[in-house]
This record gives structure tokens, C-alpha cells and sequence, in this order.
């Protein structure tokens, strides 16, 4: 006898660095949880040149969703019942762009066109959830910046599953 096991939802954490590499070239991260176990990892440059931190997250965003959105298909096709898929991000300026059509102030239609996704996919065909979440809280940074001491150590925690001890004083 099979026993399936209700996971809540499938959680994405995106998150994208501007104009960190030496050609101007953005970073972005995505770190994948289904229920506490951390399935999807990946860090890569940026396909195109922005302008601001306010871009580059929607390049990352439009980029790297479908990562997560694969999986929560995945886990639906073998059975597992799943609320819809979330996405965690850090900055307030790019979930306001992808969640309203009066924001269309970007400079180029290759931007806008990646604006349009995420709005149809978060606020039309309602496929994924779009949360704030606080940059201290954001698990993507160990993959998209050079993090060190006890943010570092946290977020490396959170992925490989394991809880940080903490030093008594």
C-alpha cells in the first residue's frame, strides 16, 4: 500500500544581483523547496544587461520561474496534492511592475514583454503566488552574492536542511 503525504506547496526563492560581473552583467539565483527539503538549485549570469536592482530581479524572475513551476507539474503528474506554487521576493519595486499594467515605464519592449509573463502567469492565470519576503530572509542570496559569517552559515543550513546551533554566550 502507497501512502502519499500532503506537501503543502512548492516555494521558490529568487533573487537577483545587479551589475555584479565585470561586462555589467546581472546574477540570478533560484533556491527550490518542496516541503523542507531544498530540490532545485541554481545560480547563473544574466542573459541581458539592465539598468537596476529593479530590473535584474525581473529578468530573474521571468528566468528562473519555471524552475519551480516544473516541479510543482512534476509532483501533481506522480499525485502529490499541492496548494499553489509561491515565489518569494525581496524586492518591493518588481513585484509592484508584475502585478500592475500601469507600470510600463521600462526602456526596452524586451522588458516589458517579461513584465507581461509575470503578470499573466501571477495575476491572470493564477500558476504561482508572488510573496514579500525580507532580504535578511532570503534564502537565494547564498547563491547570487558573496555571503560570509552567520548569514552565510544560515541560509547554507536552510538548504541543506539542518538547523544552525547557536553559541551560547
Amino acid at each position: 500500500m502507497i501512502t502519499t503525504t500532503k506537501i503543502e506547496r512548492v516555494e521558490m526563492y529568487i533573487d537577483a544581483v545587479f551589475s555584479s560581473h565585470t561586462d555589467g552583467a546581472g546574477h540570478s539565483a533560484i533556491v527550490t523547496f518542496v516541503g523542507t527539503t531544498a530540490t532545485i538549485l541554481k545560480s547563473t549570469k544574466e542573459k541581458i544587461g539592465t539598468k537596476n536592482s529593479t530590473e535584474a530581479e525581473l529578468v530573474a524572475l521571468s528566468d528562473l520561474y519555471l524552475v519551480g513551476l516544473w516541479s510543482h507539474e512534476f509532483l501533481k503528474s506522480l499525485g502529490v496534492v499541492l496548494e499553489m506554487p509561491v515565489i518569494y521576493q525581496d524586492n518591493k519595486s518588481t513585484m509592484a511592475l508584475v502585478q500592475s499594467l500601469l507600470n510600463n515605464k521600462l526602456r526596452s519592449r524586451h522588458l516589458n514583454a517579461r513584465r507581461r509573463v509575470m503578470y499573466d502567469e501571477i495575476m491572470i492565470n493564477t500558476s504561482v503566488d508572488l510573496a514579500y519576503l525580507q532580504t535578511s530572509e532570503m534564502i537565494a542570496d547564498v547563491l547570487s552574492k558573496p555571503l560570509c559569517g552567520e548569514k552565510f552559515f544560515k541560509f547554507a543550513a536552510s538548504i541543506q536542511g539542518t538547523k544552525i546551533k547557536k553559541k551560547h554566550k
